[in-house]
């Protein structure tokens, strides 16, 4: 039986900004929105199954109506409550607000500098309301982190952004890929999306980024290595706006990666029902094609992140796996420190494993990883089992931003504590 660990919500498709690389296609709110009674009904639904952690995102989730409502709902019942913004709406009084519905964290977009960041966003002002935001929203007590999509201009302003995080006491930063939304770009584009080959230069500037202090580098799931799988229908759910459920929020919401919808089914049948996410749950090395049907991760990696694939084929390759583009380098020996270093880093940069986090945290207690790396060798088959174990726990610590249930981390840290016993150098 799989876990419902991490919600991603769409609680609206409203937006104040029109940003032309929006996957969410966010704009008006959509014809079909669930209303404040349907939402309150669905956050029972996401309680009682047990999810530890919800991301309100949209459009701008603070622009539903009955946002706060909702939030408080699922605070009040355990449950952590971040919430995505572009920071527009957000003033002194509506950061009060997001402290008193309970919400552990608050994500902010920063694309870039001023002018770069007003660019991708397509709004001049938009990074002074951001900066003005999160301000009130340290000011109210309200813990703030900081996402960046990454497009080929971003890169060679990431230290300047990591040194803005640094001087403005952000703890978390979150790194995602731009993409071209599946059904097309709104607007006028004026940056460009990375291309696959573009990740050798992304590596690079990571490599620099990690070895400065500063903020804990989160790496979306669309940043892909050759150590993590997609999650999607394992751990993690989405819903959209109109109440469709699908693996994950980056999924468009066409009728052959839908689930089922919160209006006509509960919850609980939709994510147990057996046929459901049977891209993941039913997964077969056998549909890896290419290089990574070749890979030597290929049955833990499962091919990344399937929004990198387009799905667009029951067979997978993608070409946005970090280890791949970095071994294709112009220079092979530098190109393959390079890789080792980032599989290396491996999940710690995602944020479960150099670090643990403390009883204040708003996600509580970090899951302390990263002992896949310390494999000695040569290796028994029991430790690489092992090996293997802890490296899922990881994943699933990062899925779930920090939250897992108590059982399972219990037997993570059991398998933890045996992995040092008896495999780690």
């Amino acid at each position: 039986m799989h876990t419902p660990l991490f919600c991603e919500w769409e609680l609206t498709r409203a937006c104040n900004l029109r940003c032309p690389h929006c996957s969410a296609g966010a704009r008006a709110r959509a014809p079909q929105e669930l209303d404040g009674r349907e939402a309150l009904e669905v956050a029972s639904q996401i309680i009682d199954i047990g999810c530890a952690a919800v991301s309100m995102t949209g459009g701008e989730p603070l622009l539903h109506p009955e946002w706060e409502a909702v939030a408080a709902n699922l605070t009040r019942n355990g449950v952590a409550v971040s919430v995505l913004s572009n920071g527009w709406a957000i003033d002194r009084a509506m950061a009060h607000r997001l402290r008193e519905a309970g919400v552990s964290e608050v994500v902010l977009s920063f694309d870039g500098l001023e002018a770069l960041h007003d660019r991708v966003r397509n709004q001049p002002g938009a990074y002074r309301r951001a900066l003005a935001a999160l301000h009130g929203l340290r000011d109210a007590g309200v813990s703030v982190a900081v996402t960046t999509t990454l497009f080929r201009q971003t890169l060679d302003e990431l230290p300047a952004i990591q040194e803005l995080c640094q001087s403005l006491g952000i703890e978390r930063w979150h790194l995602l890929l731009g993409k071209r939304p599946f059904d097309g770009i709104r607007g006028t584009m004026r940056c460009e999306f990375l291309r696959p080959a573009d990740l050798r230069l992304l590596a690079s500037r990571l490599r620099g980024l990690v070895c400065e202090s500063g903020p804990q580098i989160i790496l979306g799931d669309n940043v892909g290595s050759d150590r993590r799988s997609c999650e999607a229908g394992l751990s993690l759910f989405a819903l959209d706006a109109e109440g469709n459920v699908k693996g994950c929020s980056a999924m468009p919401s066409r009728s052959s990666l839908l689930e089922g919808n919160v209006r006509r089914t509960e919850l609980r049948a939709i994510w147990e029902a057996p046929q459901a996410f049977s891209y993941n749950r039913a997964f077969a090395v056998g549909q890896l094609a290419g290089k990574c049907g070749s890979c030597e991760h290929a049955a833990a990696c499962r091919g990344g992140c399937h929004w990198s694939t387009d799905f667009a084929s029951s067979a997978i390759d993608n070409r946005y796996c970090f280890a791949r583009q970095v071994h294709a380098g112009p220079c092979r020996r530098e190109a393959a420190l390079g890789a080792a270093a980032l599989v290396g880093l491996g999940l710690a940069l995602t944020g479960c494993g150099h670090e643990t986090r403390g009883a204040n945290s708003p996600y509580g207690d970090g899951f302390s990883c990263g002992l896949e790396q310390q494999l000695k060798e040569p290796a028994t088959p029991e430790c690489k089992t092992l090996r293997d174990a802890i490296a899922e726990c990881t994943m699933r610590c990062c899925m779930s931003r920090m939250v897992m249930p108590p059982d399972l981390r219990a037997e993570c840290a059991r398998k933890a504590d045996e992995f040092k016993a008896k495999c780690a150098r």
